[in-house]
């Protein structure tokens, strides 16, 4: 059972919107304090060999936020009476999933159930523009979600290139956010993306000289990683990355990210990851029935055990979720049922290594 603080935090982010033996290794990893604010209309990211950059044409009454960790751009839009509406601008490698899955998790935001593969090509639309065939989904919230008295909704597009797939999600009170649709698809319609320069690498972003910049305090975590885990390369989103083996084949994937701030809140984060093993929304009540507390020192995880499925089969997803200082750290370990359930105690047993310096 959740404490009353955690229960608290459910309530009110309801209202809006992971030891082993002998060779084992420890890995430590350091969050760097964000550089300045790119310049408007323009950012750089990479997540392969090249670095693309994109240019865009903010519309008016949009006002451009810091951008940083995996957003490359990021929008307030404000109304009269105060409600507000958040764009951004982000890019995976690969698919991430494929389409079902990526509206599906939007779909889990708004608090609403996952749709099947047949219902798919009814859930979005297309449109060719400039930069490309942008695929455009309209999700509204079936039930009031922000503040108890709006209904959400996500207006999100999201471009395929040969190596990674570009989103464009608008998302807040569904009014507001239906107020400009014009704008976001003139807002597509504006955005370019321009060669890298010659020489660009990932390694020239995603491991800067030390000394260029600063070492933020009081937020590096460390952690001792099962001898029978295989590390993978870290990547900008990543702070940590490893392949877990079944004893009868199959592998799954454990992952280690952070977001600053409570990133959305812990409602909208664990139905998020329902939605990417297909199982419904839960009400916050429902959701502290079905998440415990592990505690590790001054630290304290809530961790959640879902079984569901994908096109893969019976999929099983054991997740934790760290707030620390000003961000939040997200433990996920998902694949087959089989290969989590075997490595679920060596999860259980990796979280409590997890330790500040």
């Amino acid at each position: 059972m959740l404490t009353r603080s955690l229960l608290l935090a459910l309530a009110t982010a309801s209202s809006f919107a992971l030891v082993g033996c002998r060779d084992a290794k420890i890995a430590s990893y350091r969050v760097r304090k964000e550089a300045a604010p790119p310049q408007p209309q323009m950012a750089m990211t990479g997540a392969s060999a090249e670095l693309p950059k994109v240019h865009w044409q903010t519309p008016a009454g949009w006002q451009e936020q810091p951008s940083g960790n995996v957003r490359i751009g990021s929008f307030l839009v404000t109304a009269t009476d105060g409600r507000k509406a958040d764009m951004s601008i982000t890019q995976f490698p690969g698919t991430v999933g494929g389409d079902l899955a990526n509206i599906n998790r939007w779909r889990g935001q708004l608090q609403l159930g996952p749709i099947a593969e047949q219902d798919l090509a009814n859930a979005f639309t297309t449109s060719t523009v400039p930069s490309g065939t942008y695929s455009i989904a309209d999700i509204i919230s079936d039930q009031p979600i922000i503040e108890g008295k709006y209904r959400g909704r996500i207006l999100g597009a999201w471009l395929k290139t040969p190596e990674r797939t570009w989103f464009f999600k608008l998302s807040g009170e569904s009014e507001l956010v239906g107020a400009n649709r014009d704008a976001f698809m003139e807002f597509l319609k504006s955005v370019t993306f321009e060669a890298p320069a010659a020489g660009t690498s990932m390694s020239d972003l995603a491991a800067p000289d030390v000394s260029a910049a600063p070492i933020a305090q009081n937020t590096a975590l460390l952690w001792t990683a099962p001898a029978d885990w295989t590390a993978k390369t870290a990547t900008q989103m990543r702070k940590g990355s490893y392949t877990l083996h079944g004893a009868s084949g199959g592998e799954a994937d454990l992952s280690i990210i952070s977001f600053p701030g409570e990133a959305g809140g812990i409602v909208q984060n664990l139905n998020r990851w329902r939605g990417q093993v297909q199982l419904p929304p839960l009400s916050p009540t429902e959701l502290a029935s079905s998440s415990h507390t592990l505690a590790n020192g001054n630290l304290r995880f809530t961790v959640v055990d879902f079984l569901g499925t994908t096109s893969a089969g019976p999929t099983r997803l054991l997740g934790a979720v760290l707030p620390l200082e000003n961000e939040t750290y997200f433990f996920k370990l998902i694949g087959p049922d089989a290969v989590v359930t075997q490595h679920k105690e060596g999860f259980m047993a990796f979280l409590k290594t997890v330790k500040t310096p």
